[in-house]
């Protein structure tokens, strides 16, 4: 019996020890953990930047350690944080690029060597332009005269290589992505096909130049205000997208037959302003609500929600009268195709402005140097009608053509009034391909 109970107290003894030997904590794991990955700085509307990174996977990863270069401010000396990826901050010095490096840390705190960003600028306050100003500073005033700055937009295209992009960071202005470079700014990107390469262009977000054309405008009833339109030819865009390149047919509005032209029922009215608009892609084809635009247009890209309320909303007459000058020179629309007066803040020159305005007087064949428009860089990059000589870019305007006129067809006129690179008033096909040029305007006290 004895020798039994040994070899019970034996085996019970051999299995404790096992189970206990099962139980016990497993050696830390004290090797130094690989480097973060992708350590990028990403700005915020409210002026702060903050640092991300991809922690490692390794098991012995405990915290990190996040220093700035240089180091002030809140970065003086290191930061520890644990169980985290990200660290938002807002105590820079303004204009100072910094380069951010994170570096994986053991429970010993031994860290590994680091992973860096690229040197980002703080910008505390990024201004959007939401107060018109002068040229040189001062704010627009009843007396200003030549041109303001207001909004902003993409405009000069990027040729310093020392920028770097960061796509992971953007805002949505206007349906346009707008990018964070190193240097604090925003850049939009156009990609176009060249053979058989993708080329892509990043194009800086500029304050927008708005000429003072009118003190006194009448834009509603007798009220007057100041008219203003872009210094420059600064987009390129559809005036009607049909979704079919060789076909606009009719549609009907308010019970009214619309065409391809008709500039209150246009695609290019409804970017503008932010508003739907009605597609129909074939004669058989049902009609359309688009709504693409809605409360995402130019206007809420170039403006802020204040800046917007500073614009007046203007009666936008578009009769007969709208398609030729005081003096007669240019041929008036005598058929039907003109649209409806409409209401926006935003709107196209019509030839009765551009005509009276600058160079009065003058035949539509003329050449006018004070009707034609340098386009930006952006602009050339979207339109098809450009001057190199000059330049200048074919802009749309928001009058429909003489019926008939440059075309064999007289009953769907798909054509369009717009100026020239030279400056004379021509016509243009309204068809899905033909983007030309974006000369908007707007009415505002000064």
């Amino acid at each position: 019996m004895k020798v039994f109970g040994k070899k019970i107290l034996s085996a019970i003894t051999v299995s404790m020890a096992i189970a206990l030997m099962s139980c016990s904590t497993p050696a830390a794991d004290y090797s130094v953990p690989s480097n973060p990955l992708n350590v990028r700085a990403d700005w915020g509307e409210d002026g702060s930047i903050t640092v991300r990174w991809d922690n490692t996977s390794d098991s012995s990863l405990w915290g990190v350690e996040l220093t700035a270069e240089p180091a002030d401010g809140v970065f003086a000396n290191p930061i520890y944080l644990k169980n985290v990826s990200s660290f938002k901050t807002g105590f820079l010095n303004e204009g100072t690029y910094y380069k951010f490096t994170v570096k994986s840390m053991n429970k010993n705190l031994s860290t590994s060597s680091g992973s860096s960003s690229v040197p980002v600028k703080f910008i505390k306050n990024y201004d959007w332009y939401e107060t018109p100003i002068t040229e040189d500073g001062k704010p627009a005033t009843k007396t200003t005269t030549g041109s303001i700055l207001f909004g902003r937009f993409p405009s000069t295209l990027l040729a310093d290589s020392n920028v770097i992009i960061d796509e992971n960071s953007y805002v949505i202005k206007g349906g346009i992505n707008y990018y964070r470079g190193n240097d604090g700014e925003y850049y939009a990107k156009i990609e176009k096909k060249v053979g058989s390469n993708t080329v892509v262009r990043y194009y800086k977000v500029e304050p927008v130049k708005w000429k003072i054309v009118k003190n006194d405008f009448q834009y509603s009833g007798t009220k007057k205000a100041c008219l203003l339109m872009s210094e420059n030819v600064i987009s390129g865009e559809r005036f009607y997208l049909s979704g079919n390149d060789y076909s606009s047919p009719y549609r009907t509005i308010d019970g009214k037959t619309a065409w391809g032209n008709n500039y209150q029922c246009s695609t290019i009215r409804a970017y503008l302003n932010g508003l739907s608009w009605e597609q129909k892609k074939t004669a058989s084809s049902s009609q359309e609500t688009i709504s693409e635009f809605v409360n995402n247009g130019f206007l809420q890209g170039v403006f802020t929600e204040e800046a917007q309320k500073k614009i007046l909303v203007t009666t936008v007459v578009n009769d007969g009268n709208s398609t030729t000058d005081t003096a007669g020179k240019v041929e008036k629309i005598t058929t039907g195709f003109w649209s409806s007066s409409t209401e926006d803040k935003i709107f196209l020159p019509s030839v009765y402005e551009i005509s009276s305005l600058f160079a009065s007087g003058t035949t539509s064949t003329s050449a006018s140097e004070a009707r034609r428009k340098v386009a930006t860089d952006y602009a050339v990059g979207k339109v098809y009608h450009y001057n190199s000589d000059f330049k200048t870019a074919t802009f749309w305007l928001r009058s429909p053509a003489p019926d008939g006129l440059n075309s064999n067809t007289t009953k769907d006129s798909k054509w369009i009034r717009c100026v020239s690179p030279v400056g004379t008033l021509y016509n243009s096909f309204n068809e899905d391909r033909s983007i030309e040029g974006l000369v908007p305007a707007f009415c505002m006290e000064l």
